[in-house]
């Protein structure tokens, strides 16, 4: 019985890393693709918006069953946020209102501050600089990606992406291992 419990366990560990990896890189593939559109101008950024917030609520649903139920809805409410600002980030830089442009960048280093706070109050291992500097990091290259792929740095903003992308990963793996830890 205990092989069974502990490659029970191993699955779930595997489930858990799986599922918080998956749904940080939907989140960033979404906003990516609504980065296109919108600079694009295309007619589906409604669509691709609400599938951005559908992967806030990916990401919300791996942690729960790890948080109380008052807390998940604090974490979604501030995901949530999250994907909306990025939205209105994109929009407003491809309009080309730096004045709106630097209030909601604010708002979005806030909100991450925020998601860091929440999470370290409900986790030792997420109360210390690390939480807060791989969601500073992450706001970091989305921000300088979208901004290169305004600003028509195609090359410069698919290898921010593709840093990016390597970032999220890291970040999945260390939020995925403060479950686990709890």
């Amino acid at each position: 019985a205990g092989e069974e419990t502990s490659s029970e366990r191993e699955n779930m560990v595997e489930s858990l890393m799986r599922a918080m990896r998956l749904a940080w890189l939907d989140l960033i593939y979404w906003t990516r693709m609504y980065l296109m559109s919108v600079d694009s101008g295309s007619g589906d950024q409604q669509e691709i918006e609400e599938r951005m917030l559908q992967a806030a609520d990916e990401i919300t649903d791996v942690f729960a069953n790890h948080l109380s139920i008052t807390t998940t809805r604090q974490l979604r409410n501030l995901l949530t946020e999250h994907v909306e600002l990025t939205g209105d980030l994109i929009r407003t830089q491809k309009a080309g209102n730096m004045e709106n442009y630097d209030a909601l960048i604010k708002e979005w280093y806030g909100n991450a501050n925020q998601l860091a706070s929440l999470l370290g109050d409900i986790n030792p291992y997420f109360s210390g600089r690390e939480t807060r500097n791989m969601l500073l990091n992450y706001l970091d290259m989305t921000r300088e990606s979208i901004e290169q792929q305004l600003n028509g740095e195609y090359g410069m903003s698919i290898d921010t992406f593709r840093d990016l992308k390597k970032q999220v990963l890291e970040m999945a793996d260390y939020f995925g291992r403060g479950l686990l830890a709890r």
